[in-house]
């Protein structure tokens, strides 16, 4: 026997995503290599662009306030926060004619 097939038979599994479906304890529960849980990927995607927004917005505010200017909001969140306001205020609608 090689070094390397010997390496193969002899290697154990690091992770719970190694394992095979024989090794766990539940029948028929299979753990996928890459489990994303899309949830989570979209939360991280929205707190990392409202702060990187956020400390953007901060600087150029204390930038403005030094040079005894004023910033304007930026014209896209302004939109989205529109937007998002008038789904909010719709689908709130909608609930209290549908429910009465």
């Amino acid at each position: 026997m090689s070094r390397a097939a010997a390496k193969v038979i002899n290697a154990t599994p690091k992770t719970p995503s190694e394992k095979c479906a024989a090794d766990l304890p539940v029948k028929g529960f299979r753990v996928k290599a890459a489990q994303v849980d899309p949830l989570r990927t979209v939360r991280r995607f929205i707190t990392r662009h409202f702060a990187a927004h956020g400390l953007r917005r901060q600087l150029e505010v204390d930038r403005a306030v030094k040079d005894g200017g004023y910033a304007p909001p930026d014209a896209r969140i302004l939109s989205f926060l529109t937007v998002a306001a008038m789904l909010l205020g719709s689908l709130t609608v909608i609930l209290l004619f549908t429910t009465f």
